[in-house]
């Protein structure tokens, strides 16, 4: 299961690269991340790379992920695995494209194969599994969507906080 979406950014993907790989900046754009921080020993984005991040979300809570940078090709994808990369809990991708005017950036979020908070709940009560995979994938939606504005509007703004020349 997995959602897609994606935004035309009218900026350099150099520029977008640097925003879509600062994942500090991701609790700016989103409603239910509230927190990112390098795990110690690592201090910015590159293969194998893990930060934690704090989330929280009225219905599960509020928890802790650990994730680790399993796609780095710079300028082009950025991507982490939440939990075990051998089998995570979700994927999260950047895909950044190159087009006239500025860059294409998608979005993509895949839940599982491993277990997660979804993969949870489903336990609890199978016989809403279909209810809860619906929503929270409707939930994934329409945060990527508020993301993917996030990083358009940072990329945009070249007197932004963090921009260099």
């Amino acid at each position: 299961m997995q959602v897609v979406d994606s935004v035309d950014i009218a900026a350099p993907p150099q520029r977008v690269w640097e925003v879509v790989s600062d994942i500090t900046l991701m609790p700016e754009f989103s409603a239910e991340l509230i927190g990112v921080n390098w795990v110690d020993g690592f201090t910015g984005p590159r293969l194998g790379a893990q930060f934690l991040g704090r989330n929280r979300n009225p219905v599960i809570g509020e928890w802790t992920t650990c994730s680790t940078v399993v796609v780095f090709d710079e300028h082009e994808r950025f991507g982490w695995a939440v939990g075990d990369p051998e089998s995570p809990a979700a994927t999260w991708t950047f895909e950044l494209t190159p087009i006239t005017g500025g860059t294409r950036l998608s979005h993509t979020a895949c839940l599982g194969p491993g277990p997660s908070g979804v993969t949870m709940l489903v336990a609890r009560e199978p016989h809403r599994g279909e209810e809860i995979v619906t929503r929270r994938m409707g939930q994934w939606r329409k945060g990527i969507a508020v993301t993917l504005a996030g990083v358009r509007d940072r990329a945009e703004n070249p007197m932004g906080e963090g921009y260099s020349l």
